[in-house]
């Protein structure tokens, strides 16, 4: 017999379905472009810059995020019959899924505090690359393992996450009941700080957006060195990261919406949900269309650019990766050179 308060719409297989099924289409759009986005950077070797690590980051937090909704996916019909083992993997999946968010979410905002330091501070901002990494990940894991405490991970909806409903079955019928310690867990741990952190962000973002117009209209008249370092500074360390934020709060918006909804009228309405798996799992891809335009980028991946030098170029880089694990090797840079 099926569990129904533990699926979104318990009583239509179809839209039940459709709403994981395109979930786990965009968040595999966004492991696509996640994995674009780390080998560019690997293949041009462009995470010499600072900034460019910073947008590695981002990819892998991005690859993390997307293969926790795919893996989502497995298993979800089975939520109400599960064995021990089936629901211990659904446990995992609640645990890892919030565990990839809050890495993208930290991810993001370590950008968006690097655009406003390097912006309002005009500093450079290379010494606090490990405070990032250990904020973009090791906090996160810190956090999800707070919903073991009352083993409150378990059947969310159309996934395995902090479980807002529990099943109370007796000898002659079932019900279902609010699990309230998950539901605490769920606004404490992830919706009031992902809000409080999405409003910053906005503030912080349209602050960098009112500095960065100001200096460009500032920049003229003659020849200024202080203003041509200016000019340098932006250019390498401010503008490849300006659109980056903003993305994430793109994707957070429907997401929001569907939520608040469903918080204020505590029923679901198919379309919201359409667009919440629509919009939620798509940072990945989005963080990709954005590398992939900038001009640089664009340059290099330009088809008449794009020629025997860029595969000769694949070709060593692999080789170089292969001889550092192993002794007796020459590397192909020093065959073909």
């Amino acid at each position: 017999m099926g569990v129904p308060c533990q699926f979104v719409f318990p009583n239509d297989a179809t839209k039940q379905n459709a709403i994981v099924n395109i979930r786990v289409a965009t968040a595999s759009l966004s492991f696509l472009g996640s994995l674009f986005v780390i080998f560019t950077i690997w293949l041009f070797k462009k995470y010499v810059v600072f900034t460019q690590r910073l947008i590695l980051y981002l990819g892998f937090a991005g690859l993390l995020s997307s293969t926790a909704y795919i893996v989502g996916r497995i298993g979800f019909e089975q939520q109400d019959t599960a064995s021990q083992d089936e629901r211990r993997f659904c446990r995992f999946q609640g645990f890892i899924l919030l565990y990839s968010d809050w890495a993208l979410l930290l991810n993001f905002t370590c950008v968006t505090f690097n655009l406003f330091w390097n912006t309002i501070c005009n500093k450079k901002t290379e010494q606090f690359e490990i405070p990032y990494l250990l904020i973009s990940y090791l906090l996160p894991s810190l956090i999800a393992c707070i919903p073991f405490t009352d083993d409150s991970f378990g059947p969310s909806g159309a996934w395995c996450w902090i479980r807002q409903k529990e099943y109370v079955q007796n000898a002659t019928s079932f019900s279902c009941h609010a699990h309230e310690t998950g539901r605490i867990f769920g606004f404490v741990l992830w919706y009031i700080p992902l809000y409080f952190i999405l409003f910053t962000m906005l503030v912080t973002y349209a602050v960098v957006v009112c500095v960065v117009r100001r200096k460009i209209n500032s920049w003229q008249g003659t020849f200024d060195p202080v203003v041509e370092q200016q000019k340098v500074h932006l250019r390498h360390q401010i503008r490849p990261l300006m659109w980056y934020p903003i993305a994430y709060i793109f994707v957070t918006i429907f997401p929001t919406i569907n939520r608040i909804y469903d918080i204020v009228e505590e029923r679901d309405v198919f379309a919201l949900w359409i667009l919440h798996v629509l919009f939620s799992p798509l940072s990945g891809a989005l963080v990709a269309i954005m590398y992939g335009v900038e001009r640089d980028t664009f340059r290099r991946y330009r088809w008449s650019n794009f020629r025997v030098s860029q595969f000769r170029l694949l070709y060593i880089r692999i080789s170089e990766h292969l001889c550092m694990m192993t002794i007796d090797c020459v590397p192909l840079l020093y065959v073909f050179t």
